[in-house]
């Protein structure tokens, strides 16, 4: 079972994590790379989190039905928008 939970892990990246070094030898985190590109893309990665956690929230904290009302009244998973009527 450990094998499985670990194996699950294997593709998850920390933003902290170190990915190589410069040309003065220090040592360069993804962090370092996603601040240089400007705060567009540090935003874009924030809102992908958010609305994953988002979407399991739903899932889990919801009814099916509940859901549905939910992904419906704003439009959510690539549905189309509906009024409360």
């Amino acid at each position: 079972m450990s094998m499985r939970g670990n194996k699950k892990h294997l593709n998850e990246v920390s933003i902290n994590d170190k990915i190589g070094v410069d040309s003065e030898g220090n040592e360069i985190s993804l962090i370092d790379v996603l601040e240089d590109t400007g705060p567009e893309i540090t935003d874009s990665v924030s809102l992908k989190i958010d609305t994953a956690k988002m979407y399991d929230c739903i899932k889990k904290d919801l009814t099916r039905r509940e859901a549905e009302i939910i992904m419906l009244r704003f439009g959510l998973g690539g549905k189309k928008e509906w009024t409360q009527n």
